[in-house]
């Protein structure tokens, strides 16, 4: 094929840049779109997310006779056409057969199916389902920490639930101490026993939450004390080495212990063990 000359050339070059302009402002415009759509949904109640995820089957099938009688009345349509039309699947047929394909799907009754991964059953109740992903991915031993009885948030809110109620007790614990010693500030045997406080509540957690914050603090310790002098190793803390510490080091890291809890009260445990807790503001001062 002989190369474009003139202006049929220089009209295809001109397409070929509004083109891969137009390309070039797609992924901002999308990214535009989607923060607008999140700033919206951030102002709507649960209700009414809720409700904008709700499908009124009836409307769909109304507006798909809608469109198809529109489609028949339109300029041009001759009986071939129309018979042309007749005899393919049309909007009305592929809903009705998609419509009876997810009914198949659906163990319960209504339109409600809770489902994931992929190879795992599907549940037509929510309770069913999350029975089972708790039995299963979760394990006795982290369900049998969720709070339980009238009153306790869902279970997603389990963990920052009891990470409030231990910050709490940490500020009354703190407050008595230093209205015991009638000071502003903790004293060394104070940030002592109140990193105590927080250690033993986070021993009561997952193991994998408690090594989260454990293993920094035996890192702290393992660096600021010489081995002859303490009885930490690598896997166990003894709370005797925290007397030992130099009183600037031992306030760093209560202070850094305390952020950590902060942040297990406002922050998502998956997001927690992405991002870090930040150990590299707990300094060690020899």
């Amino acid at each position: 094929m002989a190369p474009k000359k003139g202006k049929a050339a220089a009209k295809g070059n001109r397409n070929k840049k509004e083109n891969s302009g137009a390309e070039a402002k797609f992924p901002a415009l999308l990214e535009q779109n989607l923060l607008m759509v999140q700033r919206y949904w951030d102002t709507l109640s649960t209700p009414q997310r809720q409700q904008l995820l709700i499908i009124d089957i009836k409307t769909v099938k109304q507006w798909a006779y809608e469109v198809e009688e529109k489609a028949d009345r339109q300029p041009g349509m001759t009986l071939q056409k129309a018979t042309a039309r007749s005899r393919g699947p049309n909007l009305i047929s592929l809903l009705m057969d998609g419509l009876a394909r997810l009914a198949r799907q659906i163990p319960g009754p209504g339109w409600k199916v809770w489902h994931w991964p992929r190879d795992e059953p599907r549940f037509g109740n929510q309770h069913q389902f999350r029975s089972y992903m708790d039995h299963k991915y979760i394990g006795d031993d982290l369900a049998a920490m969720l709070p339980k009885g009238a009153g306790v948030p869902e279970v997603a809110e389990a963990l920052k639930y009891r990470m409030v109620k231990l910050a709490e007790q940490v500020k009354i614990t703190e407050q008595h101490l230093m209205q015991k010693q009638m000071t502003k500030a903790l004293h060394k045997c104070d940030a002592v026993e109140v990193m105590t406080v927080m250690l033993a509540a986070f021993e009561e957690e997952h193991h994998y939450l408690y090594d989260l914050v454990l293993v920094p603090i035996i890192k702290v310790v393992r660096q600021a004390l010489p081995e002859a002098k303490r009885k930490t190793i690598r896997t166990d803390l003894h709370y005797c080495d925290l007397d030992k510490l130099p009183v600037d080091a031992l306030l760093c890291m209560c202070d850094w212990l305390k952020l950590a809890l902060d942040l297990f009260s406002k922050t998502t445990g998956s997001m927690l063990l992405q991002d870090g807790l930040g150990e590299e503001d707990m300094q060690v001062i020899p």
